[in-house]
């Protein structure tokens, strides 16, 4: 069997699993009634937990980093970046795809490199001399805080990725900034409002052209697009009870994918 075979064959292996995950998640669907009425009397307990809370999938992986030049930061190093740019280079090794950004223009040129972790068996869907958008924020310290970025050629969301913890006020526009829904029942965690030192996983609910997608926190997935394409999620960490800088803490990574040859 030729190499591409192989690629082929896991590939639908990967997808297969990512169906199965969101099947066995999504508590809205049939077999759901136990666990739900668990959750509504207050009993829920070890036996009526998701089994994916247990084992986390040892291949899920949401790093990124976002190194700029020429962007205004405060005295803190913070930055909010919202730019038109242009991919100058594209090197895709073993576990790491990274993208050199050419922004600003000749009176104030600036540059970005996107560095993530690579989606296994996949090659990325842009290449070099892509016109794209770049909005990147960093804001995270030891006292919390959250750095995001989004890649986008038109349209089309090439990338996009969260790390960091926020206190409750700022949950919903952090869960927002990556397209999810937040559930605390699958892995019975700790609610807002809780002052706890114990950490329990939450599970991000993600729809795509009305398909729904589960991931609870440390594995991942992914959406078909078609023509060999697909968006992979990796939910590296997504938990509460993160007192006291940040009850809340996400990792998050999304790439969108093309099947290699």
């Amino acid at each position: 069997m030729h190499v591409a075979d192989i690629m082929r064959v896991k590939r639908g292996l990967l997808l297969g699993l990512a169906a199965s995950l969101a099947v066995a998640c999504d508590s809205g669907g049939d077999g759901a009634d136990e666990s739900t009425a668990g959750t509504e009397s207050g009993t829920v307990g070890p036996d009526t937990l998701d089994p994916a809370c247990e084992a986390a999938d040892p291949d899920v992986d949401a790093s990124f980093d976002v190194a700029v030049e020429g962007w205004e930061t405060d005295g803190y190093g913070f930055y909010d970046i919202d730019d038109d740019c242009l991919i100058s280079t594209l090197e895709v090794a073993e576990g790491v795809w990274t993208t050199e950004l050419e922004c600003g223009d000749e009176q104030t040129p600036r540059t970005a490199t996107l560095s993530m972790a690579a989606a296994a068996g996949e090659s990325p869907d842009w290449a070099e001399g892509d016109e794209v958008r770049l909005q990147a924020n960093h804001n995270r310290n030891e006292f919390g805080g959250v750095d995001w970025f989004e890649l986008r050629r038109a349209e089309v969301l090439l990338a996009e990725g969260m790390i960091g913890g926020e206190l409750d006020g700022a949950l919903e526009s952090v869960v927002a900034r990556v397209g999810g829904e937040l559930s605390y029942d699958e892995c019975d965690a700790p609610m807002p409002g809780s002052t706890t030192y114990d950490t329990g996983k939450l599970a991000l609910h993600f729809e795509l052209d009305e398909t729904p997608l589960v991931l609870i926190s440390g594995h991942r997935g992914a959406f078909e697009l078609g023509d060999g394409r697909a968006l992979w999620i990796d939910v590296e960490r997504a938990e509460s009870g993160q007192c006291c800088h940040g009850f809340h803490y996400f990792q998050v990574l999304k790439r969108r994918t093309v099947a290699q040859d």
